[in-house]
């Protein structure tokens, strides 16, 4: 039985204190959305009667009904179907306004800022009610009423920018006489939002402030606007736009000067007029070569950043004015990560200067100090590599997070980032991994977090699936087979390496038997918590490569049997998994296939019976 009915009773109850009743308002918001969805006309009908109360003049009800109003708003996020029957209800009301009983200020003004909520899901509604936000707005005693209607229409906006056409005037004449009553930042907000959604939905109010050489109140709309999208057939606008706010900033000078370049910036950041970018670019970087406010030059180059370049502008002149920002020894680190987002963007926009972009930046390496600002460059470099066709390059970056990784005093994060940066590197320049394979051995060799350590792992393993045979790399593969936490990832890598190099691994066959009892230990452990798909991931699979690889190398070298003879013997001691020792027995019998005399050995050794009855199916009887 729903609790919802009683607190209704109690929020109307006006022997009950105020307080007490706008605690049992706030119960509505936790009601579940079944009731709340079914019981919705009643929550109505309640606050009805608050209005019927408070249209009689009791202030105390008045009071609750503002409450009720802003529980009535949030109360629309819960679905669309309460969302639609609030909305129905407070079109409703603004619809009779002129019947309406409450028409104090700052309550009609409390029914205008619920709507906010419930237009998100049905914006088009506001049609219903634009008559009473017209006459709204042309009332001068509705102060906060018309405030309310300013910042409503500015949600309303986004989805339905064409509606300004409709206030249009309303709004050219709020402009022209302000009361005082603080309406003109609401404006410039609502425009601003209707600049950035469809410059054609502004337009002709555009043209008219133009018209008017109101200049000042077109750059308080760009200095808000996320961006202004001028089609390239109004070209016109945009000069007039551009001329009229460059033409200030002869007359102005520090952080003034800067808000005026902002608002350039706003207007050339996506525009299709290249000309117009060539002039904001060479007035951006002659302040950034001037600028001596580290707060200035950083937000010059994030504007740098953030236009999207016309194909026709010669990035390549912004590198030495970033490139001396990036380098400075006096320089705030935070700009030289901006510094660095700037460069990136040329690199996108122009991958011909790439190789010369990530120069710029990997010299930069030593210049950080923050963790996150070292993983932000190794990441930067990382995006853009793939353009470098330098190999000292590729053969500095790799020699520098083989360091990095090595360096004890360095934050975990920057070390791993350097190791998965070098995996991406093995996978592309896998010659290079190769040249430096004595120094990733050495790494392998000096760390000890796991993560790390598995990272190099993929470091020389994807070398060797490029058929890089390199033995320091092998090594790598090897040593990692007695530790319990990457042997998963090596094994699979020496699959390929006993196809591609059988040879070069079968001089390191006695130091894999390493790997027999890791992962005995570890199959110990699984099985103790009785986590099959465990087993099935981290023993059997692992296990059936290993005798894979040990069965590849014999059919290839056929030399050294008898010692891959006693790996296979040794893993099938205690086995008890009978697909294993099936591919046991299998690598057995073509041991034996190739050299006969084994199977006199084999005869005098105790073996599994497990192992007897495998190899029985082969023909193999051993007595």
């Amino acid at each position: 039985m729903s609790l919802l009915p009683a607190i209704l009773r109690e929020i109307l109850r006006k022997e009950e204190s105020i307080e007490k009743r706008a605690e049992h308002l706030e119960k509505l918001r936790e009601i579940d959305l079944p009731h709340l969805e079914s019981y919705l006309f009643r929550i109505i009908k309640v606050i009805e009667i608050l209005e019927k109360r408070t249209s009689l003049g009791d202030q105390q009800e008045r009071k609750l009904l503002i409450k009720a109003l802003d529980v009535l708003q949030t109360l629309s996020i819960r679905s669309p179907k309460v969302s639609s029957g609030v909305l129905t209800f407070l079109v409703n009301r603004l619809k009779k306004l002129d019947n309406f009983l409450i028409i104090d200020d700052p309550l009609l003004a409390k029914y205008i800022l619920a709507l906010r909520i419930p237009l998100r899901n049905e914006p088009w509604k506001i049609f219903e009610v634009l008559e009473t936000v017209r006459g709204i707005l042309l009332t001068e005693r509705f102060v906060e009423s018309r405030k309310a209607v300013l910042i409503t229409l500015s949600d309303v906006v986004w989805n339905l920018p064409y509606i300004l056409s409709d206030i249009k005037n309303i709004i050219m004449d709020l402009l022209e006489h302000d009361t005082g009553e603080n309406l003109r930042p609401l404006i410039i907000d609502l425009l601003s939002r209707v600049c950035s959604r469809n410059f054609f939905a502004i337009k002709s109010l555009i043209e008219e402030l133009v018209r008017q050489n109101k200049m000042d109140l077109i750059f308080d709309i760009l200095k808000e606007t996320t961006y202004l999208p001028l089609p390239i057939t109004h070209r016109e606008i945009a000069e007039t736009f551009f001329n009229a706010l460059f033409e200030k900033l002869s007359a102005v000078t520090g952080k003034e000067k800067l808000k005026y370049i902002k608002a350039l910036f706003k207007l050339v950041r996506k525009t299709p007029f290249a000309d117009l970018q060539d002039k904001f670019l060479n007035m951006v970087l002659e302040k950034l070569s001037e600028e001596t406010l580290a707060e200035i030059r950083g937000e010059l180059l994030e504007m740098l950043a953030a236009v999207s370049w016309h194909r026709d502008i010669d990035l390549g002149r912004i590198l030495d004015a970033v490139t001396s920002v990036l380098h400075s020894p006096l320089e705030e680190e935070s700009n030289r990560i901006k510094a660095i987002k700037v460069l990136i963007g040329i690199s996108m926009h122009n991958p011909s200067l790439a190789s010369n972009v990530y120069r710029i930046i990997l010299d930069a390496y030593d210049l950080l100090k923050e963790p996150n600002n070292k993983m932000y460059l190794i990441d930067a470099l990382n995006d853009i590599i793939n353009f470098v066709r330098d190999r000292s390059l590729i053969i500095r970056t790799a020699t520098l997070l083989i360091n990095i990784i090595q360096e004890i005093g360095e934050e975990e994060g920057v070390r791993v980032r350097a190791a998965e940066f070098l995996v991406v590197i093995s996978r592309h320049f896998p010659d290079v991994i190769t040249e430096l394979s004595s120094s990733l051995l050495s790494a392998f060799r000096s760390i000890t977090e796991w993560d790390i350590k598995d990272a190099l792992v993929k470091v020389a393993g994807e070398a060797i699936k490029k058929n890089a045979s390199e033995p320091d790399l092998l090594e790598i593969l090897v040593e990692a087979l007695s530790d319990e936490w990457i042997y998963g990832a090596a094994i699979n890598y020496l699959v390929v390496a006993a196809y591609n190099s059988p040879e070069k691994l079968l001089n390191k066959i006695e130091r894999m038997k390493s790997f027999i009892k890791t992962i005995s230990d570890v199959e110990k452990e699984i099985l103790e918590e009785e986590n099959m798909e465990a087993y099935y991931y981290h023993i059997e699979t692992p296990k059936r490569l290993f005798y894979k690889i040990l069965r590849e190398i014999a059919n290839k070298t056929h030399t050294r049997l008898e010692q891959i003879l006693e790996l296979l013997l040794e893993g099938s001691k205690e086995e008890t998994n009978e697909i294993i020792i099936r591919d046991i027995a299998i690598a057995i019998k073509e041991i034996i296939d190739i050299d006969n005399t084994l199977l006199e050995k084999l005869a005098q050794r105790d073996l599994n019976p497990l192992l007897i009855d495998a190899l029985k199916q082969f023909g193999l009887n051993i007595s």
